[in-house]
């Protein structure tokens, strides 16, 4: 059987900010997100019944209804991913989480926002599929 050449490449990690809703009522941002969030150690989320939207804007680690925003750790050595648990967030304004989703967000004056209306990217294919495409060498 002949070679074939792989014309997919990988995505470079945290150039487009995304977040993503996991299907345990977890937020995942990449690094680029959280460089719209100013950084923040801490965020309170908000929900916009309205137009269907998330936010969330950058607040004291102290306040009692902040979430922390907590880096990953791969083998030991802290990552660019970051993650908030809200569990409770999303079964108070009854969120769906059945199918892991990816969002990229925007800014919406002091809040960064994603808009389920857009529904996402579900994430979970873009997983389990090609990147790229092969071709059989000559």
């Amino acid at each position: 059987m002949p070679w074939e050449t792989f014309y997919g490449r990988s995505k470079p990690a945290g150039r487009q900010a995304q977040i993503r809703i996991q299907t345990k009522g977890v937020f995942t941002i990449n690094k680029a997100a959280h460089d719209l969030l100013d950084h923040a150690e801490a965020v309170e989320l908000l929900w916009d019944a309205d137009r269907q939207m998330i936010g969330f804007r950058p607040i004291s680690p102290e306040e009692p209804h902040a979430y922390p925003v907590r880096p990953t750790k791969k083998q030991g050595v802290t990552g660019s991913t970051y993650i908030i648990s809200a569990k409770a967030f999303f079964a108070t304004f009854r969120i769906p989480i059945d199918t892991l989703r990816q969002f990229t967000p925007r800014k919406v004056d002091d809040v960064v926002a994603i808009d389920l209306q857009e529904k996402g990217i579900d994430a979970a294919r873009t997983r389990t599929q090609g990147r790229g495409q092969a071709h059989t060498a000559q």
